[in-house]
């Protein structure tokens, strides 16, 4: 629906599960639409909840590319991980949604 180069401010991308619970959802301060299937964002959040939609974790990256044709999210800059199971941070992240 927009072209190419768009750009959006403030974006809740919500993800739910077959039953319409949410799972998930992506926040970013900023987008930019670079093809119908990526879109890279700034200071993005992907918060994680349990089927009882309690917090699951939570993972913040300072800038992430969105491939939602592959259900992936790719950083190469540092990232923070915080789940109810751990505490992480790294210098890039593959995650598969």
């Amino acid at each position: 629906m927009l072209p190419d180069g768009s750009e959006l401010k403030s974006v809740m991308l919500p993800r739910y599960d077959k039953n319409h619970k949410l799972v998930g959802v992506l926040k970013s301060q900023a987008m930019r639409l670079v093809t119908a299937g990526q879109i890279d964002g700034r200071t993005v959040s992907i918060e994680l909840f349990n089927p009882d939609q309690s917090p699951k974790g939570r993972i913040d990256l300072i800038s992430a590319t969105i491939y939602q044709e592959k259900g992936l999210v790719t950083a190469k800059e540092p990232v923070k991980i915080k789940s109810d199971r751990m505490t992480a941070g790294g210098r890039g992240l593959y995650y598969s949604f």
